[in-house]
This record gives C-alpha cells, sequence and structure tokens, in this order.
C-alpha cells in the first residue's frame, strides 16, 4: 500500500510539472535565441529564492500556530458519526498533528506560489534608483512611492494574510480539541485559546 500511494503521488508529481517544465523551457529556448538567457536566468534564480523563503516562513508560522491550539485535552474529533455497517471517522489528537502539518504545508506553498510572483517588485527594490525629486508633502524622493512602496504594501498584505490564515486554522483547532464549544450556558472558550487567538486579533489590526 504505501508502494502504491508514492507510485501515485509520483504520477501525479510528473504530471503536474512537466507542464511547467515545458514552458520554462520553452522560453529559456528563446531567450537564448534574442541573447537575454542571463535575465531569464535571474527571473528564475529570484522567483525560487523567494518561493523557498515565503514557504519556510509561511510553514514555520502557521505549523506553530495550528501545532498550538491542537495541543489540548487528549479527546477523540468524530469526523462521521457513522451508521449501519459505516464505521465512525475518528480523529485522535496525533493525527490532528499530522493534519495541522499538512494543511500548514498546503497553505504554505500556495503562498509561497504568490510571493514568487512577485520577483520584479523585489528586484525592484533591491535595484532602485533615486530620482532626485522629492514629493511636496512629506519630502520624500519620488523612486520610494515606485521601488519601495510597493514592497512594503506586499509584504503588509501578505503578513496580514498568514495572520488570517492562522486565526481561521486555529480556531479550528480549538473546536476539534474542545476547548471551544457550545454549551447550554453559550459559547465556552478556554483560557489559553482566549489569550492566542486575542495575540492573533490584535496582529491583524
Amino acid at each position: 500500500m504505501p508502494l502504491r500511494i508514492i507510485s501515485a503521488l509520483f504520477v501525479l508529481l510528473l504530471i503536474i510539472s512537466l507542464p511547467s517544465f515545458a514552458e520554462i523551457y520553452t522560453e529559456w529556448l528563446w531567450f537564448g535565441e534574442t541573447g537575454f538567457q542571463p535575465i531569464f536566468l535571474k527571473s528564475l534564480t529570484t522567483k525560487a529564492l523567494l518561493g523557498v523563503v515565503a514557504f519556510l516562513f509561511a510553514f514555520t508560522f502557521l505549523f506553530a500556530n495550528f501545532r498550538l491550539a491542537v495541543r489540548g485535552p487528549d479527546r477523540p474529533f468524530v469526523i462521521f458519526p457513522g451508521g449501519g455497517d459505516i464505521q465512525p471517522i475518528v480523529l485522535q489528537r496525533h493525527h490532528l498533528g499530522f493534519l495541522a502539518a499538512g494543511l500548514s504545508g498546503v497553505l504554505a506553498l500556495f503562498i509561497s506560489g504568490i510571493v514568487s510572483n512577485q520577483w520584479l517588485v523585489v528586484l525592484q527594490f533591491f535595484n532602485a534608483t533615486a530620482f532626485g525629486v522629492a514629493d511636496p508633502i512629506l519630502g520624500r524622493d519620488v523612486s520610494f512611492y515606485i521601488f519601495t512602496l510597493p514592497v512594503l504594501d506586499f509584504l503588509r498584505y501578505t503578513g496580514l494574510g498568514l495572520v488570517v490564515l492562522s486565526f481561521i486554522g486555529s480556531i479550528g483547532g480549538y473546536v476539534a480539541t474542545g476547548q471551544i464549544a457550545f454549551s447550554p450556558k453559550g459559547l465556552s472558550v478556554g483560557p489559553k485559546s482566549r489569550q492566542h487567538l486575542s495575540m492573533l486579533i490584535a496582529a491583524i489590526f
């Protein structure tokens, strides 16, 4: 069974990666004919570096929050109660840990793809050139609004997305471990979950 799963994942990886590889190879040949291969290589290197850094940071941040949320009381979480001949689907706490890691990896991969597409904005920031003209209100060089401000906006929105995803995923983890639950008295929120979620809400604002 593990060999079949590995083989299926390998085939899926090939199906996903081959079209992208064909596109990159075609562009490589085209840039080679025009004599601009170093520029294309620079863009690929920047994309790869941004993607790796973004993936590692996003995975670490998301997994730290999700792992904290599922480290609650050791109680099973029923996904499907079953019935008749169908067995119930129950997750134990160690299953939730693997689920948190998998979810963090998928979300981090998605975020790294978005970040890597901003390679031109990042290169413009690191190769910024002063225009020698200051804006009349704040006194900043005009190049700040062309090269620096887009990067700051990009970092802000990326960070906001990470915190929002962490907040939503953490709520799910606390619900799964019973630290957030509905009772006859209303919504019950544990002290650890309240503190954690309050910090994430503060980060959002």
